[in-house]
């Protein structure tokens, strides 16, 4: 058997390591319930909703905030917006009342 036979025969050191750990980096369980796979890779459900509650929580005040910058620096568009938006809904009521969805 020649040296790359050989190496190719061995997995590696890495893989057997990450594959030994039972936990999550913040003490979670890598079990059924709690883990998924990305790209060949475990992830913790738990911290992916922790840290998804905490970026959704970020960033919708700052997108409150990008918003409420624009309306008062174009009012007119804002306006514009508004009434497009209204006729939306007007529309998509009358078509839920006519029965059409």
């Amino acid at each position: 058997m020649s040296w790359i036979d050989k190496a190719l025969a061995q997995e590696p050191r890495w893989a057997a390591e990450n594959r030994a750990k039972t936990h999550c980096p913040k003490g979670h369980p890598y079990d059924a319930a709690n883990t998924y796979a990305v790209y060949g890779r475990r992830r913790c459900k738990a911290c992916a909703r922790a840290y998804q509650a905490e970026y959704r929580a970020t960033r919708r005040h700052e997108a409150v905030e990008r918003t409420r910058l624009w309306r008062s620096n174009n009012p007119e568009k804002a306006r514009a917006q508004n009434r497009r938006r209204a006729e939306k809904i007007r529309e998509q009521r009358r078509m839920a009342k006519e029965g059409r969805s």
